[in-house]
């Protein structure tokens, strides 16, 4: 009964399709190859509008809705991605949530990397806690699968780490922040046998700071002073420069153009 009932709606529905009018259809007739001119078009110009960023209160939502966390551990996540820089607090009531540049770099190094970062995993790790807790599943099978997972991944991480050697003695070189938020150094992993330290450029070591020079002939002509002049050379994104400054610093910090003879150019008195 059910098929004859289905077969008789199909038709029915066949018969409609052919008796539909097709008379008001403004598209007309066109045959293959056929030449079509335009005879007008509008331009509409549209902005995409950037999703809001999270405030702590729709952080905490989204966690909620993913089954990440619980309400005794909210608090201390939102307090540890703050505290630690990851995100910055933007504005004074209710502010939202902006990523820093160690937020960014944190986040690149993982993702791809390490299933912990990834929802999914962890949502079904906390529900494996959650039977743990009601004693419907063991402590040491889960964590065991948990930590041999980590030391997978660790290992894989860490043999695709690309290291840069120290340019005095070889060994390998560490990225240091910055006292400035974003800024960062390098220095030797020998230290302290190895002090030598180099500026990041785009996440890599750059050249070594040349060893300062040694005190010139010249004098420093400041009031009570007197003490020897260092040439002072070298070259950053302004471009090279080339100055004399005043060894007692920094209680003087009295500096003199260079002249075209190399020696300073001293105020006229």
């Amino acid at each position: 009964m059910a098929r004859r009932l289905a077969a008789a709606t199909a038709a029915h529905e066949e018969d409609d399709d052919e008796n539909e009018d097709h008379g008001n259809n403004p598209i007309p007739e066109l045959t293959p190859g056929q030449q079509l001119t335009v005879d007008g078009g509008e331009l509409v110009e549209m902005k995409t509008k950037a999703p809001k960023r999270y405030t702590e209160a729709s952080l905490v939502g989204r966690l909620k809705a993913e089954g990440i966390g619980r309400p005794s551990t909210y608090a201390a996540i939102m307090s540890l991605i703050v505290s630690r820089g990851y995100v910055a607090l933007k504005g004074k009531k209710n502010p939202p949530l902006e990523a820093t540049p160690i937020g960014e770099a944190v986040y690149d190094a993982l993702a791809g990397k390490f299933q912990f970062i990834d929802l999914g995993y962890t949502r079904e790790l906390e529900k494996s806690f959650d039977a743990i807790a009601s004693g419907k599943a063991t402590y040491l099978p889960v964590i065991t699968a948990a930590h041999q997972q980590l030391l997978k991944e660790t290992g894989q991480a860490l043999a695709n780490v690309e290291t840069h050697a120290c340019p005095k003695c070889g060994k390998p070189m560490r990225r240091r922040a910055g006292k400035k938020a974003g800024e960062h150094w390098w220095g030797c992993s020998g230290y302290p046998d190895c002090k030598t330290t180099c500026p990041d450029v785009a996440g890599k070591p750059g050249a070594p700071k040349a060893p300062a020079a040694p005190p010139s002939e010249h004098k420093c002509k400041a009031a009570k002073c007197g003490k020897p002049l260092r040439r002072i050379q070298g070259s950053n994104e302004r471009g090279p420069y080339d100055f004399y400054a005043c060894t007692g610093k920094p209680k003087c910090k009295q500096t003199y153009r260079t002249g075209d003879d190399g020696n300073p150019v001293y105020p006229a008195t």
